[in-house]
């Protein structure tokens, strides 16, 4: 049971956090539209729609200046009670405009008329695929980046037009910092704004990069084994038997296909488990010979049933060797589940 849950403070201070978040499973906060071409007090100029964290250069006062953020709303749900594995961090996959901008410095903080004309959907919203096709390097925009708010912002003079939105960089600093915050994940709006899987990616990439450094710096073996006890999800953690274990394409593909290399002749078992660690679908070949092979997992359950498109984790094991790792899937596939 979750909820999408608000990100301004005071907003936040019309729910009963405490209460709620007994029953709930997770909650996903809409980190963005913190600010946007919708005039008012905290809308008196072009600002970022999703930062990170506070610009110390913002003009705005507060709670706009220190509270419109990702980190501070997570904050804020940390402080009314919330255990941190409970948060989802919302991510954009998309920008907004402002249009009819002047002044500020390269089209920040400066003033605007209203949303910009352009847009995906509508006047001042850009899907992140139709930034990077037609807009990010189009003659007459240039990026930019806050070193304190962490995201890149578009500005074109000639054409009076300000874009906050976020990169694959940008999104990939956002997971990093909710590993590190041991938060339980993340969330974003919406998947077809990033049709070509770019943020997605990074923030597979990042995130997956982040546990394996958690891995690294774990208490040992002792502790190492445990944690492999309690939850089947973790990243690689022997390889005794088993090398260069890859799936690809991650993410995107309907029907992806796993390359590894047997390192000596043995038995091969792969398991796959849905985001709550409960097993869907298991294979096994014997007497595979050491070399290269391939298995591939058409997206099917045990009973034959269709698992929707979404974040799985794996198993690969031969002998004492295991390696896990994680897999995302954004279309259904059909073909069948075999090992070659």
């Amino acid at each position: 049971l979750t909820i999408a849950a608000p990100a301004g403070p005071a907003v936040i201070a019309n729910y009963e956090v405490d209460a709620i978040h007994q029953h709930l499973d997770w909650i996903n906060v809409m980190t963005y539209d913190f600010h946007g071409p919708w005039g008012g007090e905290g809308d008196a100029v072009t600002h970022f729609h999703s930062p990170l964290f506070p610009a110390g250069d913002d003009p705005l006062g507060e709670p706009f200046r220190s509270q419109f953020n990702l980190a501070a709303a997570m904050q804020t749900y940390r402080d009314l009670g919330v255990p941190a594995p409970k948060l989802h961090a919302g991510l954009a996959f998309y920008g907004r405009g402002y249009g009819g901008v002047s002044g500020g410095a390269n089209g920040l903080y400066a003033s605007y008329a209203g949303p910009s004309a352009g847009g995906t959907w509508e006047p001042g919203v850009y899907d992140y695929w139709d930034l990077a096709a037609n807009v990010i390097g189009a003659a007459g925009y240039s990026v930019f980046r806050h070193p304190d708010a962490r995201v890149p912002w578009l500005h074109s003079a000639p054409e009076a037009v300000f874009i906050s939105y976020d990169d694959p960089e940008s999104i990939a600093e956002k997971c990093s910092w909710v590993m590190q915050q041991d938060l339980g994940g993340i969330m974003f709006w919406e998947l077809s704004a990033d049709r070509d899987a770019d943020l997605l990616g990074a923030a597979l990439a990042a995130m997956q990069e982040a546990a394996a450094i958690g891995d690294r710096d774990s208490a040992g073996p002792g502790a190492d084994a445990g944690r492999r006890q309690r939850d089947p999800r973790p990243d690689a953690v022997g390889r005794e038997t088993l090398t260069d274990v890859e799936w690809a394409p991650n993410p995107g593909s309907p029907d992806p296909v796993c390359r590894f290399r047997l390192l000596r002749p043995g038995d091969v078992r792969v398991t796959i488990y849905d985001a709550q660690g409960r097993r869907l679908w298991a294979a096994q070949r014997q007497g595979l010979a050491a070399g290269v092979h391939e298995l591939a997992w058409n997206g099917r359950g045990d009973q034959g049933r269709p698992c929707p498109p979404g974040a799985y984790f794996w198993s690969l094991a031969s002998g004492p060797g295991e390696v896990r790792g994680r897999l995302l899937r954004v279309r259904p596939g059909g073909s069948s589940s075999v090992f070659r």
